[in-house]
């Protein structure tokens, strides 16, 4: 039986786009939707959490976005990454 990350991570692709040098470089597609990173605040710590992006589709189908494992990503950010949910609003 697969877990729920595993579901997860199965569903969604990650990217870097080497165009960005901030959080918006950590992209996420789940099929429907593009998602950029962006930082959280919880309990005083910082983490990196992905947030839809609206209006961009055309941005992330003509740029080059480099494919990346969720482990590799989080290597790459250096803090805590939030793969759980991925935020709409």
């Amino acid at each position: 039986m697969k877990t729920f990350r595993q579901h997860l991570d199965e569903k969604t692709e990650y990217y870097l786009d080497t165009s960005q040098d901030n959080t918006e470089k950590y992209v996420a597609f789940d099929g429907s939707y593009w998602y950029t990173g962006k930082i959280g605040m919880r309990g005083g710590d910082r983490y990196l959490k992905f947030a839809a992006t609206h209006g961009k589709n055309s941005y992330f189908e003509k740029a080059k976005l480099k494919k990346t494992t969720p482990e590799k990503l989080e290597k790459d950010v250096g803090f805590t990454v939030d793969f759980k949910k991925l935020y709409k609003r």
